[in-house]
């Protein structure tokens, strides 16, 4: 529970799903469209998360059938990789 709105800009459960593979810590995010807004909203999670649990991810992933180039754009910029294709 994000009681102080950190994530959303107001209190908010916050769902992150995760896998550990080999021993890391992998952050995902499963969208059926991506914008650039939802990459910045995905990096608020990750930095959410190892703010309750401080643990830190190896890698933020996203998978998602579409991405808007501005998208593209800001997950370069934060080093989160996105996946269009499988």
């Amino acid at each position: 529970m994000d009681d102080k709105g950190y994530v959303f800009g107001y209190p908010s459960q916050v769902d992150i799903d995760f896998a550990v593979k080999e021993g890391k810590l992998l952050l995902v995010e499963v969208p059926s469209h991506l914008e650039a807004s939802d990459v910045y909203q995905f990096n608020r999670k990750a930095e959410f998360f190892k703010r309750i649990t401080g643990r830190t991810s190896s890698k933020l992933l996203i998978v998602t059938p579409y991405a808007d180039p501005k998208a593209l754009k800001a997950s370069n910029e934060l080093g989160i990789e996105i996946y269009t294709e499988i």
